[in-house]
């Protein structure tokens, strides 16, 4: 199994060998094999692990990078979704509103229509009840006043009367 170790911001593969170095020579006191100014043996099966790890590495970032985008495109959605339900519940309620505002008006028309043909209707019963008292009044009036002159009529004719028979009395008690 290859191991990492960090010495003097080197990378140091279990085998020794610098691999970060541009002349690829050994460090000194790293392995038992290595000599100052040695050349490193050939790449190891560490050298692909490294590459190997440092591609999945690439690969999760580039994984966690797409996750992320994904996120954020699903947190927009639920946005815009939040935003429609709530614009959605707005006009719904707005509309709400409006209807109840038009049949409260509606319901007041009504009764204020009620109210004023039940108004006219009882205006016109009155007038009509007080037209007809009136004109039983003035025809009982007009009878009244028939009835007054007829007997004053009478009562006249029957003075007269009484007063022509008494001359024709009185002149044949005198002439006689």
């Amino acid at each position: 199994m290859c191991k990492l170790t960090f010495e003097k911001t080197h990378l140091i593969l279990s085998s020794g060998c610098d691999k970060t170095s541009s002349t690829a020579h050994c460090p000194v006191a790293t392995h038992s094999s290595c000599t100052p100014d040695s050349v490193c043996p050939p790449p190891s099966s560490c050298t692909v692990v490294v590459v190997v790890l440092v591609a999945a590495a690439a690969v999760v970032v580039r994984g966690v990078v797409v996750l992320v985008a994904a996120a954020a495109v699903v947190v927009r959605v639920v946005v815009v979704v939040v935003v429609v339900v709530v614009v959605v519940d707005v006009v719904t309620v707005l509309v709400i509103i409006v209807v109840v505002v038009v049949i409260v008006v509606v319901i007041a028309v009504v009764v204020v229509v009620v109210v004023v043909v039940v108004v006219v209707v009882i205006v016109v019963v009155v007038v009509v009840v007080v037209v007809v008292v009136v004109v039983v009044v003035v025809e009982v009036v007009v009878i009244l006043v028939v009835v007054v002159i007829i007997v004053v009529v009478v009562v006249v004719v029957v003075v007269v009367v009484v007063v022509v028979v008494a001359e024709v009395v009185v002149l044949v008690v005198i002439y006689k």
